[in-house]
């Protein structure tokens, strides 16, 4: 039996997504890429530097099959939009806080 670790995706930049992508990385589960609202913006930057390739959340289905996101509670809706838009389907989505489902 092959032991295959997929890789992922995250949709977000803040010091959670930077935490848990140093923690994913160090624990064998590659980051694929790393999507945020602003290709400019410096924590993304750094973030995308350590942790994967920056792209936009509409390519992340194509670049992983897991996808972490860990934005703001307003937002979490609109990223799934985009996702479900993009062709993610039978991927694995997991939001970083509770307060929304």
């Amino acid at each position: 039996m092959i032991d295959t670790v997929e890789p992922i995706g995250i949709v977000g930049t803040g010091r959670v997504e930077q935490a848990l992508g140093r923690l994913l990385t160090e624990n064998g589960h590659p980051v694929a890429a790393i999507a945020g609202r602003n290709p400019d913006e410096r924590r993304w930057q750094l973030c995308s530097q350590e942790h994967g390739t920056p792209i936009t959340t509409e390519e992340l289905p194509a670049a992983s099959s897991h996808v972490l996101i860990a934005v703001s509670g307003r937002e979490v809706e609109p990223v799934a939009e985009i996702l479900a838009k993009s062709g993610f389907r039978y991927g694995v989505a997991l939001r970083t806080c509770g307060a929304k489902d």
